[in-house]
């Protein structure tokens, strides 16, 4: 294993060119540029619909992007408008949506999987979703689209409208007997905090998540807080891990050689053993606490069409956008605004968080805010409830309260707890007058936290 050391920043800077480049060759080698299609607009929806009349929903789903393609050049062409073009994607996409709800059924009915059902009528969900948020106030929203008859569903013709009712409320009924981790009824859980305050549209829904951020906090709380006391303690060696580094790498490149590295390495983590601390052990504590997010998630997820019923401040129905972004009618829809006010907590309670390896601290924090952009960046093409989002504001939200209350907790002096005289690295002591004596934790506040060396008494 490869010495921490400080990078020389004409070779940070090969390194972060080197790493785009590896993203750009797997993202190409995992989506290769397509040939182009040379069929019309007519040819493609001619072929979803013998898609549709055989039940081949899978096959018929992968014809939408190249259907919605060319109907949009239609459009540069100037042989229809805006209005046609919105109204064949959308009949484009109630069609693809009824070719899953009828394979689900059949999945179901047939098949006897209801795994499978649910996965199938899901997909069609998630396919028409898109569309509610952009229409559900439009005439297009009613207006008629042929389809194939299958099983139970007998029609030849179905508006979005109907067809996303019945999408939806098919799914209320199997969300309802799904187990999380096969080991508890989730939807039930988020019900019972809905119903404590009466289901009121305007409070109840969003106060839930606040209970749920609440609960889920203090369940992890001696995890989070053993974790962010690590963190402290593990940037009180920094002043010695820096020693380290300056006493192997070469002064000319600013670099440990690679003969190096095992012997800088070494004495590392004989320094580590030396005050009884593990660089890795903060990373054992977060993992732990990962299946607690994982169910919440899954638990808010099979609420989410309940979720429809609830408001929170600016989500509210009749909202629409702001400032180019799309506002949520209700909790159960994507809210842009609600991703960026996530991703600026996110990014807040991330930089308040101790650094776990003071050897590393420049890469953890670049991490720290490259994540939030990462994952507020994804949200933003994934239908994630706004439910969701808000539970994880409020989650970051109480986070950063408690590295706050984290960072007023005085540390105990670091014992040598591996050699034979035994030892103390002074460490900040805040004196009777209550003024600081400058040593202040890595983190939000800035500082490195590293011990003042002591000075020998003449």
């Amino acid at each position: 294993m490869a010495a921490p050391q400080a990078q020389h920043p004409r070779q940070q800077l090969m390194t972060t060119l080197l790493l785009f480049a590896v993203v750009f060759l797997g993202m190409q080698l995992l989506f290769p540029p397509q040939q182009p299609d040379t069929r019309s607009a007519g040819e493609i929806l001619g072929r979803m619909q013998d898609l549709a009349a055989e039940g081949k929903d899978v096959s018929l789903a992968k014809e939408l992007p190249a259907y919605t393609r060319a109907v949009e050049k239609l459009k540069s062409d100037g042989t229809i408008d805006q209005a046609e073009l919105d109204k064949r994607v959308l009949a484009a996409h109630t069609l693809a949506a009824h070719t899953k709800l009828k394979a689900g059924l059949y999945w179901d009915k047939v098949k006897g999987d209801q795994a499978g059902a649910q996965q199938k009528i899901m997909a069609g969900y998630t396919l028409l979703q898109p569309k509610y948020t952009a229409f559900h106030d439009s005439p297009l929203w009613e207006s008629p689209v042929p389809v194939t008859p299958q099983l139970t569903l007998t029609e030849t013709s179905v508006t979005p409208g109907a067809l996303y009712g019945t999408l939806v409320d098919d799914l209320k009924v199997r969300n309802k007997s799904q187990l999380v981790f096969y080991l508890f009824p989730g939807w039930y859980l988020i019900d019972f905090l809905v119903q404590l305050t009466g289901a009121v549209p305007s409070f109840s829904y969003w106060f839930a998540a606040l209970l749920l951020a609440i609960v889920v906090r203090a369940a992890v709380l001696p995890l989070s807080n053993k974790q962010m006391m690590h963190g402290r303690k593990m940037m009180q060696l920094q002043p010695y891990t820096k020693e380290i580094q300056e006493k192997f790498k070469d002064k000319k490149t600013g670099q440990i050689p690679m003969e190096r590295q095992q012997a800088a390495q070494a004495e590392m983590m004989a320094l580590y053993k030396e005050y009884g601390l593990n660089p890795l052990a903060g990373c054992g504590t977060a993992a732990v606490q990962i299946p607690f997010f994982l169910g919440i998630y899954q638990c808010m997820l099979l609420y989410k069409f309940e979720f429809t019923a609830g408001t929170f401040l600016w989500i509210r129905p009749g909202a629409h956008n702001f400032l180019g972004m799309q506002l949520a009618p209700n909790l159960g829809q994507v809210d842009h605004p609600m991703i960026i006010l996530y991703a600026l907590t996110m990014l807040a309670s991330t930089m308040m968080m101790p650094v776990s390896d003071p050897a590393t601290q420049r890469q953890q924090r670049m991490l720290g805010i490259l994540m939030p952009i990462i994952v507020g960046v994804g949200m933003f093409f994934f239908p994630i409830p706004s439910a969701f989002v808000l539970y994880w504001v409020f989650t970051n939200i109480l986070t950063m309260i408690q590295s706050l209350v984290i960072y007023r907790i005085p540390l105990e002096p670091l014992q040598k707890v591996a050699t034979a005289t035994g030892g103390v690295i002074p460490v900040q002591a805040t004196p009777k007058n209550g003024k600081s004596n400058g040593h202040v934790d890595a983190g939000f506040f800035g500082k490195t936290g590293g011990p003042r060396k002591s000075r020998k008494k003449k």
